[in-house]
């Protein structure tokens, strides 16, 4: 095909990877190569997809016509404007910004040096979500809900909304009296990245973050303080609280250890390597929850040493080391 878009992949991570597949396979596009930060991830990918791997994003934009922007969020609008400036269309990956500010601001650089700015909201053109075009459609109740396993390159996002409901309620009158409600659901995601380079060499001890509603920060609508302090999840003293008094598979949560005496119901206990929540303790046997904090739940033999997770092991936490938190609303 005469006359090919030539275009580039702007951030190769996981999404990249996958723009620039997709790049390969569309006839009326040609890749010209790929940029990231991380050079030894472009090399990997451009040698995949037998592509060019450019060790400057300049040197890639003198030589295509389009880029798709796969980069963290943050960056997303500082990539955008150099791009767009210099005449270069963009598919920019979703979210467009990490502000509306952003947003306008290289929405309005496009208009004015006509390149097409697309964000990648590739939902609309969903196979499954076509024939609702021809329906007639008046919903009187909506609930959305995104799921998804968590996955790490979304940390940069802090807050998603979840789902949306929607309830249409009126008392006497439907005209006059009807009211709508709607519902959003929000998760708002922090992170502890510490210890700070400027911090001491110990890890950070406690967190604590207030959610403010509003734009008056001095006269907030709603405020809420979340704090929270790491805890150990696997034992650092050494000292074997029991044993096992029988052979227990992954699906078991109830099992028998040979003294209950020293062990606490609500508390954590480490079983070679797998974290468990005892709920409930009758005599010496225990009602529990398994593969607590994303230890993994394993098979385990009679006679195995369960230790009691507390305090002292927490104090014991290293840099580097896994670990839960305690603590909440």
């Amino acid at each position: 095909m005469k006359n090919k878009i030539k275009t580039g992949v702007v951030g190769v991570g996981h999404l990249g990877q996958h723009h620039t597949k997709h790049y390969t396979k569309i006839k009326s596009a040609e890749l010209v190569g790929v940029y990231d930060i991380n050079e030894a991830r472009a090399k990997k990918i451009a040698k995949q997809f037998k592509t060019k791997a450019f060790s400057t994003l300049d040197e890639m934009l003198d030589l295509v016509d389009g880029v798709s922007i796969v980069t963290p969020t943050k960056e997303h609008a500082k990539i955008a404007e150099k791009c767009i400036t210099q005449g270069k269309h963009v598919f920019i990956e979703k979210p467009i910004t990490k502000t509306t500010k952003e947003a306008d601001k290289i929405i309005a650089l496009a208009k004015k040096t006509k390149v097409i700015l697309q964000v990648g909201h590739i939902e609309r053109f969903n196979p499954a979500l076509t024939p609702l075009k021809d329906l007639i459609i008046k919903p009187k109740y909506i609930e959305v809900q995104r799921l998804a396993p968590y996955m790490i390159r979304g940390t940069d996002i802090p807050v998603v909304l979840e789902n949306i409901t929607m309830q249409d309620d009126y008392e006497g009158d439907f005209t006059s009296r009807r009211v709508l409600l709607y519902t959003l659901r929000f998760t708002a995601k922090t992170y502890l990245f510490g210890p700070a380079s400027s911090a001491t060499k110990d890890i950070i001890k406690k967190a604590t973050i207030s959610y403010l509603t509003g734009t008056d920060i001095t006269n907030t609508t709603r405020e809420k303080t979340y704090s929270v302090e790491p805890r150990a999840i696997k034992n650092y003293t050494g000292d074997a609280a029991t044993t096992l008094a029988e052979d227990i598979t992954k699906a078991k949560t109830a099992f028998n250890v040979a003294d209950a005496s020293g062990l606490t119901e609500k508390t954590y206990v480490d079983l070679n390597g797998e974290e468990i929540f005892i709920t409930k303790i009758t005599g010496n046997r225990l009602n529990v929850k398994r593969g607590q904090d994303g230890t993994t739940i394993t098979d385990h033999l009679i006679g195995e040493e369960i230790f009691v997770i507390n305090a002292a092991d927490t104090a014991l936490i290293e840099v580097g080391d896994d670990f839960g938190f305690s603590g909440g609303f």
